[in-house]
């Protein structure tokens, strides 16, 4: 019976250390996980995008950048920093702010957002 208790303690510890580990590497010393940049990120190019009269051509570049935060932040929850889909999300919302036609205020607040994706990338997500 002792032996059998061991043996499932063993198998139970072996289980939760991955899961341990994923919540420390993800963490940002705050207790904040990364994606609620990406969060942000995604409601501010929402609100632009429906505040907005776009183009066809338009619309769709701001929602090639939300698939593209969206995919980002999918793979991050499943512990993976994707740096190829965090690029094009960045270069898109860049290609958002160079073609679409947007309000001052809107403008500003998506090109800060643009800023903190680059160091949230060159971070790798630490310290966000």
């Amino acid at each position: 019976m002792k032996r059998l208790f061991t043996l499932v303690s063993g198998l139970g510890l072996l289980f939760a250390l991955p899961a341990v580990g994923l919540a420390q590497r993800f963490d940002d010393g705050r207790g904040q996980p990364g994606p609620s940049l990406i969060e942000s990120v995604e409601r501010h190019l929402e609100r632009v995008e429906s505040d907005a009269y776009w183009s066809r051509g338009e619309r769709h570049r701001a929602e090639v950048a939300l698939g593209h935060l969206s995919h980002f932040d999918q793979r991050w929850h499943q512990g993976r920093f994707d740096n190829g889909q965090l690029g094009e999300a960045i270069e898109h919302i860049q290609g958002v702010l160079s073609h679409n036609r947007i309000n001052e205020r809107q403008r500003d607040l998506l090109a800060q957002d643009v800023e903190a994706l680059r160091g949230f990338r060159a971070s790798r997500g630490r310290g966000y």
